[in-house]
């Protein structure tokens, strides 16, 4: 297997910490929305903002045109009602990521195999750091 294809599969599949999927499943709407004490956000707003930049990397892999955007604004407050789809949208993004991690050959949107690999790590190293910050804020809220 590839590093960077098992760096994607340690995440989804949460080799040394809790899977995102099993993490979030857990994490009832009134639990994921609500800002403790003390936070800078919720478990929601965290996932959501792992997701939009989750979203842009992707694009790039794709080959799409990247969505713009804007610092400072990448934290939006999510509504109960939203929280199941941001979760889900979350987790099979990372899904999305290990399956072109995964492929031979290594085909993408990227400009070049150096750009798509620097981009899955950031999808890795991004989505790790979330879901630490995540499982810190559940622990906290019970």
């Amino acid at each position: 297997m590839n590093p960077v294809a098992d760096a994607v599969r340690q995440l989804v599949e949460g080799h040394d910490f809790s899977s995102p999927r099993g993490l979030l499943r857990s994490i009832k709407a009134e639990t994921a929305v609500r800002v403790l004490d003390g936070a800078p956000y919720s478990i929601a707003t965290n996932v959501a903002h792992a997701l939009i930049w989750q979203d842009v990397w992707l694009c790039r892999l794709r080959g799409e045109k990247l969505p713009k955007v804007v610092m400072g604004k990448d934290f939006p407050v999510i509504s109960a009602q939203e929280w199941p789809g941001i979760r889900q949208a979350f987790c099979d993004g990372l899904d999305e990521a290990l399956v072109i991690a995964s492929r031979d050959p290594f085909t993408h949107g990227a400009k070049d195999d150096e750009a798509a690999i620097r981009t899955l790590f950031k999808i890795v190293n991004h989505g790790a750091y979330h879901i630490g910050q995540i499982s810190l804020l559940k622990r906290l809220s019970k």
